[in-house]
């Protein structure tokens, strides 16, 4: 058999699978793990009778309670979501509404306290733009302290946001016409530091952070997701180029697709590879000597610091 590659992108790309119902464990960042004891939750896709081109996405926690509900255009471990989604708590409230257009929120979303409060109400552009910049891009329709004092109200008034767990806020400003404005303050005690950010029009025109008496500086965006220079076609590429099918494997008709978990250090360098989901020992070992060739990345930025980030990485390696 002639061997083709089928190369996907965890949080970009997909690949194709077959109409049968699919299982994964992952932990809380999303990381594939084999064992099932071992993971945070469980995810599974089952084919929709009658549409082969959706799939219904089920994640569950380890306590049993629902965690997710959507639809994917993928039945694979990467998934593409589509139309409505809703996330929940682990005690099993709702922690979100929102609606996927090819794996990207569009339009408004709805999020929610601990306590069942909501949170915020939020607007996503409909553009379908996607790069590794991830400053927030939605305007802010309302949002409401944890007891329903409203903050912000039709775009109007002062933004209180808080970490994704509820344990503190961790910025807050003026809100005008929905966009940010004026200055705006906060801090990431994950990472150890605070910052100062001018706004216009929603625009951010200057931030400063300060990290172990360190300052940093920034301007335009203060989240950007580590990159691959060239970007996720760059990658495709290096990997299409690089891959060798294992002749024992061909000979053998084995295949399957790997996933691999990596580390993109502050410097960019490729570090802490490992196989989250393994597909036969020989596939396992190419997929790691590629990455282990890969250049140095692009690195995560925090409000103008560089931090360490994890991703995940399917290649899937099939026979034809």
């Amino acid at each position: 058999m002639k061997p083709l590659f089928t190369l996907a992108f965890l949080l970009f790309l997909a690949f194709a699978g077959f109409a049968q119902q699919n299982v994964y464990y992952l932990k809380k960042n999303g990381r594939y793990v084999d064992i099932p004891d071992s993971a945070d939750y469980t995810r599974t896709i089952n084919p929709i009778d009658g549409n082969p081109n959706l799939y219904i996405v089920t994640d569950v926690y380890k306590n049993g309670k629902t965690k997710m509900e959507a639809f994917s255009t993928k039945n694979s471990p990467a998934v593409s979501l589509e139309g409505k989604c809703t996330e929940y708590f682990q005690s099993g409230i709702i922690q979100s509404r929102s609606i996927y257009t090819g794996n990207i929120k569009g339009g408004e979303t709805s999020e929610y306290y601990p306590n069942g409060k909501l949170y915020r109400t939020i607007i996503y552009p409909t553009d379908g733009a996607r790069d590794n910049e991830i400053m927030a891009r939605f305007t802010v329709v309302a949002n409401y302290d944890s007891l329903g004092k409203a903050l912000v109200q039709n775009g109007k008034g002062f933004y209180k946001g808080y970490d994704w767990d509820f344990k503190y806020l961790n910025e807050w400003g003026k809100i005008t016409d929905g966009k940010r404005d004026s200055t705006w303050h906060g801090e990431d005690k994950k990472y150890g530091f605070t910052f100062t950010e001018e706004y216009k029009d929603g625009k951010l025109i200057k931030g400063t952070s300060v990290k172990d008496g360190e300052t940093f500086t920034y301007d335009g965006v203060n989240l950007r997701a580590p990159a691959f220079e060239g970007g996720v076609p760059a990658f495709s590429q290096f990997l299409s180029r690089n891959l060798k099918y294992p002749n024992e494997a061909r000979k053998n008709d084995i295949y399957g697709y790997v996933i691999l978990t990596f580390i993109v250090e502050k410097n960019g360098d490729v570090s802490d590879i490992r196989v989250a989901r393994s597909a036969h020992p020989l596939l396992d070992q190419e997929a790691m000597r590629i990455l282990k060739k890969s250049p140095k990345w692009l690195p995560g930025l925090r409000h103008g610091i560089p931090v360490r980030v994890q991703y995940s990485v399917p290649i899937n390696f099939a026979l034809q």
